[in-house]
């Protein structure tokens, strides 16, 4: 019999040094995860990114999902992008950064896609659509 696999997901806050919006998105996305199988490693609040890959790294998850909660925060992403690719994060093209829960515009999404971003999740969007695009991203249906 073959063992499914579940995707193993690093859930992260950038930044934040208290419990905000950006905390409770990354709350709710990481019981959405484990509804649908995924493993979770939640990280919390106040991760810098070198912090954050080196743990999905060290626990080899498939994906990391970086809850923002402002767009002071968006820079941290770029960091975080540049940092994953000094590593050997993306070593394997089967590992994706996702990005959710704060509002920004088109130009935005576009311009962290091609930096390396996946998918950027925009606040307000259900979590049920977040976990479909994870799982058709990965062909997990």
């Amino acid at each position: 019999m073959i063992k499914k696999r579940y995707l193993r997901f690093v859930i992260a806050i950038l930044g934040d040094s208290a419990p905000n919006q950006s905390d409770l998105n990354a709350r709710v996305v990481s019981m959405a995860f484990r509804d649908a199988g995924f493993e979770v490693i939640y990280l919390g609040i106040d991760n810098s990114p070198d912090e954050i890959i080196k743990a999905a790294i060290q626990e080899d998850a498939d994906g990391i999902y970086l809850s923002m909660g402002n767009k002071s925060n968006l820079e941290l992403i770029d960091e975080t992008i540049r940092f994953a690719k000094t590593t050997e994060f993306f070593d394997s093209p089967k590992r994706h950064i996702f990005a959710g829960g704060f509002k920004t515009t088109p130009e935005k999404i576009t311009e962290l896609k091609e930096k390396g971003i996946s998918e950027v999740f925009k606040k307000g969007l259900k979590t049920h659509k977040i976990v479909k695009n994870i799982l058709e991203l990965y062909e997990y249906n």
